[in-house]
């Protein structure tokens, strides 16, 4: 498990998060989930969220 899984207090509860998600949007299964907000790669979701708002208008 790679940081900041590794040593975050939160991963008695969600295990790393989902690696399945992590491989869809990096292309990495063993980067953090990029739902989280702790992963480097969480701008991902953001920036996906934002784009879907942007539609919807």
């Amino acid at each position: 498990m790679k940081e900041p899984c590794r040593t975050c207090d939160e991963r008695e509860k969600d295990f790393g998060g989902y690696h399945s998600q992590a491989f869809k949007l990096t292309g990495d299964p063993t980067n953090a989930d990029p739902t989280c907000a702790k992963s480097p790669h969480h701008h991902l979701v953001e920036k996906a969220i934002d784009k879907s708002k942007s539609k919807l208008l």
